[in-house]
């Protein structure tokens, strides 16, 4: 991937409008995949049951290009941009569509409290928090 200029990152959560069938879920991440390689996009998505939480970091036409097609998507509502800022590095440097479900955040206690807080609005600067949390475990995963 070329360095990007105007690095930005977008973090936001919503709620899926309905069950996805067999299959659907790694239909949506192999498009993802494909667009966020051929628009230099990084980021993860982490889902914990009916909630997703998402970021996403790129050249800033990128971020906002691929966002927008996200909210027009009927497959998930209630979207609430958490953090929409500008940032000198990516988290996910080399992950074009990470991803985190139930069953891995098992393991993550840390992170599992955090998104469960962000989850149900009870803490509005966990937002930050996440970002951090995120760095240390994909530097865990570098090792």
């Amino acid at each position: 991937m070329k360095k990007a200029t105007n690095l930005h990152r977008v973090l936001y959560r919503s709620e899926q409008t309905q069950k996805f069938g067999e299959g659907e879920l790694e239909k949506i991440l192999s498009s993802a995949h494909k667009n966020n390689t051929d628009h230099n996009i990084t980021g993860i998505l982490i889902r914990r049951g009916i909630f997703f939480l998402q970021l996403l970091e790129g050249d800033i036409k990128n971020v906002v290009d691929i966002f927008s097609k996200i909210k027009r998507d009927l497959r998930h509502k209630n979207i609430e941009v958490l953090l929409n800022e500008g940032t000198d590095s990516r988290v996910f440097h080399k992950w074009t569509m990470g991803v985190i479900e139930d069953s891995s955040l098992s393991n993550l206690p840390e992170l599992q409290k955090t998104i469960d807080a962000i989850i149900k609005q009870k803490e509005k600067d966990s937002n930050v928090k996440v970002i951090e949390i995120l760095k240390l475990f994909t530097s865990s995963l570098k090792k």
